[in-house]
């Protein structure tokens, strides 16, 4: 990917945003072993970051990572086992920035792996039930780690912390999916709980005229609630489904019992599908919460 964008001022070209990226994956399929079908994989990123002018709020920047991973399922009689791994090496380096010197020079390197496991049971021929379990860490982002200047999409100046450690959260889900013919229906509630979760925190300071933002690391919990299903209204000739769709999140600051910022707030949903032959419309619509 190769990815560039600037922002302009009254017209005028401002920050000059550029990210070029390399992904390779390669997925290797095995035969059955017990009764276990699965595949293992290599995967190998690289990019990098820059940003030149007067909004740039993160340095130039390069993220090198190289991972393997497993991902393996046991059909049964009563449904489905399946579980994962993946393993990782990451290294983010700043390089600076040519015309600005506010920034850190320096580079961190990172191990973080992540497992999961989970089920599906038949409970009959149209209920299913789903429960997973996960434990999953994740290397800070460059800006995480380096930001250090004003990011006027988020009217905020922006601090990064070298000092942050790997984000690292536990979590469980558990619903039931529904189906019956063109109908259906799932409803998932999950939890996590995060030792480390990395966030954009307020500090009550300016800087620049812009409120001063820090990334930190908090304990965090997440509580949620998913559910979504499909009803058919009408079929002949042609079809017509009512798709509707419902979620909600609560984050909160652990260390300060206060809701983390920047979580998507709740969200109903319908959506109207009709359908024809090789034809299909849909008409829907979302509403937000504040």
């Amino acid at each position: 990917t190769d990815y560039r964008h600037t922002e302009f001022d009254n017209g005028a070209p401002g920050t000059v945003f550029a990210n070029q990226g390399q992904d390779l994956r390669i997925e290797a399929r095995h035969r059955t072993l017990a009764g276990w079908q699965g595949m293992v994989g290599v995967q190998v990123e690289s990019g990098r970051f820059s940003a030149v002018g007067d909004e740039a709020f993160a340095p130039f920047s390069q993220t090198r990572s190289q991972a393997v991973f497993v991902n393996e399922a046991l059909p049964t009689d009563w449904g489905q086992f399946n579980m994962g791994a993946r393993w990782e090496s990451v290294r983010v380096a700043s390089l600076g920035n040519p015309s600005v010197n506010r920034f850190e020079v320096g580079s961190r390197a990172f191990a973080p792996w992540s497992l999961a496991a989970g089920a599906v049971f038949k409970l009959s021929p149209t209920w299913h039930w789903t429960g997973n379990a996960a434990m999953t860490q994740r290397a800070p982002k460059d800006y995480e780690l380096f930001a250090n200047g004003p990011h006027l999409a988020t009217h905020a100046w922006e601090i990064g912390s070298s000092q942050l450690g790997l984000e690292k959260s536990k979590s469980l889900d558990t619903g039931l999916e529904w189906k019956s013919g063109p109908h259906r229906m799932s409803v998932t509630a999950f939890a996590s709980d995060f030792s480390n979760y990395i966030g954009l925190l307020a500090t009550g300071q300016m800087q620049g005229g812009l409120p001063v933002q820090t990334y930190q690391g908090v304990s965090a919990s997440f509580r949620g609630l998913e559910a979504s299903g499909r009803q058919r209204l009408w079929q002949h000739t042609s079809t017509l489904d009512l798709d509707w769709r419902a979620d909600s999140v609560r984050a909160t600051n652990d260390s300060t019992g206060e809701p983390l910022p920047r979580i998507a707030p709740m969200r109903l949903g319908a959506t109207l599908a009709y359908a024809q032959g090789p034809w299909s419309a849909k008409l829907g619509a979302d509403w937000h919460a504040a």
